[in-house]
């Protein structure tokens, strides 16, 4: 019978220390600190109306801006890149003007390199003649084609060992740019750190190289022809955007009041204890 009240004591006990813990506001839950986004502020529909004015409230941020790019016939037009950040997924828009090549049409390779992460590849994650020839190299790469003037045909999230479909994630409008969105959790992101990106936008053919690039830099070869022999040459991301999460503050000292609460709190669990033992 004693074992069993001593039992049942130490029941006691830890049910008041989790109830404490459960209803303690500084729990160990990570918060989103920089993401600020709510539900319904970016709609991804790749219009992309939006995005300066979330940057003017200091919600997303424009990492980049490309240029003006013509070779033979073909001209390209890329404007902005913009990020932001809920806590959940990663959103992005790529201002760009392209021409529309049907069915089976131009690319966008949004590279991205995840501070802190191994497994970077210069090669692009769809064959392509062109190379990411800096020392940090993305390990993932967010590819979407164009189906005619506001399709996708296809949208993957791609890296080593692994293909993740973006599709329904992704919307295209030709003549305005690219946005969608992927998981954080996917690009292995669970806690604080730094993202650096470049948007590559190519043809839809093995041998095609980049027709434009943001951000713009002699870094940053781009095309004279469809095609590149040597690969083409890229060298430079954007500027990065933080991603970054933190714990709860936890007061510095303990008031008057928390401390008289305590002090019943524990003057309680012992005649709790105490009376079992009677």
């Amino acid at each position: 019978m004693k074992d069993y009240k001593k039992k049942m004591a130490w029941l006691v006990v830890l049910c008041m220390i989790m109830n404490i813990l459960v209803g303690n506001p500084y729990s160990m839950t990570l918060q989103a600190r920089e993401n600020k986004l709510v539900n319904g502020s970016v709609n991804v529909d790749g219009d992309g109306s939006e995005w300066s004015g979330l940057v003017q409230q200091g919600i997303a941020k424009k990492v980049g801006e490309g240029p003006v790019h013509n070779f033979g016939t073909v001209t390209t037009t890329a404007g902005a890149l913009y990020l932001a950040t809920d806590g959940a997924d990663l959103y992005y828009y790529v201002e760009a003007q392209v021409p529309d090549w049907g069915e089976w049409g131009m690319s966008l390779d949004l590279g991205l390199y995840v501070e802190g992460q191994s497994g970077g590849q210069s090669k692009p994650a769809w064959s392509r003649t062109y190379e990411f020839a800096m020392e940090k190299t993305p390990q993932y790469h967010i590819m979407v084609q164009n189906r005619g003037s506001n399709g996708v045909a296809q949208a993957q999230l791609g890296t080593t060992g692994k293909s993740i479909d973006l599709a329904g994630q992704t919307q295209v409008d030709s003549s305005k740019g690219y946005e969608g969105k992927v998981k954080l959790s996917d690009l292995g992101i669970t806690d604080s750190t730094n993202i650096y990106v470049m948007a590559v936008i190519t043809g839809n053919q093995d041998d095609h190289t980049a027709f434009n690039v943001i951000p713009e830099s002699s870094k940053n070869e781009l095309a004279t022809d469809y095609s590149a022999n040597p690969p083409k040459q890229l060298g430079e991301y954007t500027e990065r955007f933080e991603v970054e999460f933190e714990k709860p503050a936890i007061p510095e000292y303990i008031s008057p009041e928390v401390d008289m609460g305590m002090k019943s709190l524990l003057g309680t669990m012992r005649m709790g204890i105490h009376s079992l033992y009677a």
